[in-house]
C-alpha cells in the first residue's frame, strides 16, 4: 500500500475516541452504577496514558466499592504519586485503608485530604467518623460541627453530631442537631426517633412519646423504636399502650430484647377484656424463661381467672379445665407464689374426684392430711381442719396461706389410715 492509498484509508476510517472521550464515557457508566463497563473504559484510558491520574483514582474507587481494598490502596497510591495534591485521592485512600482495618493510617490520609481542601464538608464528616471509631470523641465532635458549619444542609453531619452528643450524655445539645435533621429531612424516621431519645433523656416524656409515634408512622415495623416508645409509656403509666407497643415489637422481630420488653410491659397491666395472643405469650414467657418468672405471676393469674373463673357457678367441666390449664401448670412450676383464690380452686379441682385421706408417719402419731391427687398443695378446708403438726417431719406450708396449718409430712408413708 503506497502513501496515497494510506491517506485514502485514513479518510474513510476516522481515528477512535481519545482518552478524554473514553474517560467521560467511563465516568457516566460509573455514575449510573455500571462498574464493570466503567472499569473497562478506565483501563483503555490507561493503555493510552498509563499516568492518567483520574483513571487510576476511579479504578481504585471501584475496587473499594467491590471490597477489593488492597487493590484499591495500590491504585489510589499510584494516583497520588501522579497528583499528590488531589484531596479526593487521599480521602478515598483513607476509606480503603479503613476497609483493611488500618484505622490510624486511614485517619492520617483523611487529615491530609482536609489539609489540602479544608472547604469540603464531606471530608470533615468522614474524618469525624474515623475519629469516633478510634475513641477520640471530642475531636470527632469538632469535625462534625465543622462539616455542619460548611454545609448546613448536610443531614449526615447533623445526625452524626447529634448521635455522638447523645452517647456523650449531652442530650440538650443533641436535640438541637436532631431538630435540624428533621427540618432538612422530615420524612426520615431516624430523625424523629433520635429526637425522641434525646427528649426522653431530658425527662420530657410526653414530647418523646410523640416523637416515637411520629417515627412509627413513617416506619411502622421498627422494633427499636417500638421498644423506646414502650419504655416511655411505662414511665407515663400507660401500661396498655406500652403492652401494645411491646406486642408490635415482638411481632416485628422476636429477640431476647423484645421478649424481656414484653415481660417488663405486661407485669403491671390490669387485665380488662381479652388481649389477643396474650395467654400464649405468657405461657411461652414462663416455659422459655424470657425473664424473671415471678414478674408474670399476677398477670398470669388474672388471665386464668378471666378465662375460667369469671362465671356464676363452676361445673365439673370447669374444674377439669382448670386442673388441665397449661398456663396454670407453668405458673405452678415456675413461680414461688400463687394467688389465694386460684390455689384454693386448684385444690378443689384436684380433689373433686379423690376423697381426702390421711397418712401415718413413720415416727408414729402424725395425722397430717394430704390429697393423693394434689400432694403437698392440699389446702382445702377439710385438709386444714385435719392437719396437725409433725415435729419429726419436714413441713411445707401452703405457698400463699402462711396463716393455715396445712402441712405435708415428707416422711409419711403412702398407706392410708382411717381417722
Amino acid at each position: 500500500m503506497n502513501r496515497k492509498q494510506r491517506r485514502a484509508r485514513d479518510k474513510v476510517q476516522p481515528a477512535g475516541p481519545g482518552p478524554r472521550e473514553l474517560f467521560a464515557a467511563a465516568v457516566q457508566h460509573h455514575k449510573e452504577g455500571r462498574l464493570q463497563d466503567a472499569a473497562q473504559l478506565y483501563r483503555q484510558v490507561l493503555t493510552i496514558d498509563p499516568r492518567h491520574a483520574d483513571s487510576l483514582h476511579r479504578l481504585g474507587v471501584i475496587a473499594h466499592q467491590k471490597g477489593s481494598h488492597a487493590l484499591a490502596v495500590d491504585l489510589l497510591r499510584q494516583a497520588i504519586a501522579c497528583r499528590p495534591d488531589a484531596a479526593p485521592y487521599h480521602a478515598h485512600l483513607g476509606l480503603a485503608l479503613d476497609g483493611l482495618g488500618r484505622l490510624e493510617e486511614a485517619v492520617e490520609s483523611c487529615r491530609r485530604a482536609v489539609t489540602l481542601d479544608p472547604g469540603l464538608p464531606d471530608l470533615h464528616n468522614n474524618l469525624g467518623v474515623l475519629l469516633q471509631r478510634l475513641g477520640r470523641q471530642e475531636d470527632a465532635v469538632a469535625c462534625y460541627r465543622k462539616a455542619a458549619e460548611l454545609a448546613p444542609h448536610l443531614v449526615e453531619a447533623h445526625n452524626n453530631l447529634g448521635r455522638l452528643l447523645s452517647e456523650l450524655g449531652r442530650p440538650g445539645e443533641a436535640q438541637i442537631s436532631f431538630r435540624k435533621v428533621i427540618e432538612l429531612a422530615p420524612g426520615a424516621a431516624d430523625g424523629h426517633a433520635n429526637l425522641g431519645g434525646a427528649l426522653k433523656s431530658l425527662g420530657q416524656f410526653e414530647d418523646a412519646s410523640a416523637c416515637f409515634q411520629r417515627a412509627l408512622q413513617i416506619a411502622p415495623a421498627q422494633p427499636e423504636i417500638l421498644a423506646s416508645l414502650a419504655q416511655t409509656q411505662i414511665v407515663l403509666r400507660d401500661y396498655r399502650g406500652a403492652l401494645a407497643s411491646a406486642l408490635r415489637a415482638l411481632a416485628s422481630r422476636e429477640t431476647p430484647q423484645t421478649r424481656r420488653l414484653f415481660v417488663q410491659c405486661v407485669k403491671d397491666i390490669e387485665i380488662e377484656g381479652e388481649i389477643a395472643g396474650l395467654r400464649l405469650l405468657l405461657l411461652r414467657a414462663l416455659t422459655e424463661n424470657w425473664d424473671r418468672p415471678d414478674e408474670l405471676a399476677r398477670v398470669s393469674a388474672d388471665v386464668i381467672r378471666q378465662t375460667i373463673l369469671r362465671k356464676p357457678g363452676l361445673e365439673d367441666a370447669d374444674f377439669a379445665a382448670l386442673a388441665a390449664d397449661e398456663l396454670l401448670q407453668a405458673l405452678l412450676c415456675r413461680t414461688p407464689n400463687l394467688d389465694l383464690e386460684l390455689e384454693s380452686l386448684l385444690t378443689a379441682a384436684r380433689c373433686r374426684s379423690t376423697p381426702l385421706s390421711t397418712t401415718s408417719c413413720e415416727t408414729g402419731g402424725c395425722t397430717a392430711a394430704w390429697c393423693p391427687r394434689s400432694g403437698p398443695w392440699s389446702t382445702t378446708p377439710q385438709a386444714r381442719e385435719a392437719s396437725v403438726a409433725c415435729p419429726a417431719a419436714t413441713r411445707r406450708r401452703s405457698r400463699s396461706l402462711p396463716a393455715t396449718n396445712a402441712t405435708w409430712c415428707a416422711r409419711s408413708s403412702s398407706t392410708p389410715v382411717t381417722s
